[in-house]
C-alpha cells in the first residue's frame, strides 16, 4: 500500500495526508469524550 502512495502524484500524497491527519483529530477527540465520560461516571455526585 505505501508503495503505491510513494509512487504517487503530489496531489494524491497531499489527499492521503489529509486523510489521515483528520482522522488523526476525529480519533483524539472521540478518546478525549470517552475519558471524560468515564471520569464523570467515576466520580459522580452521591450527594444529589
Amino acid at each position: 500500500m505505501f508503495e503505491s502512495i510513494v509512487h504517487a502524484s503530489e496531489l494524491t500524497k497531499s489527499l492521503f495526508l489529509m486523510v489521515v491527519g483528520v482522522a488523526g483529530v476525529y480519533a483524539t477527540l472521540a478518546l478525549f469524550y470517552l475519558m471524560v465520560k468515564l471520569l464523570m461516571k467515576a466520580f459522580k455526585d452521591h450527594d444529589a
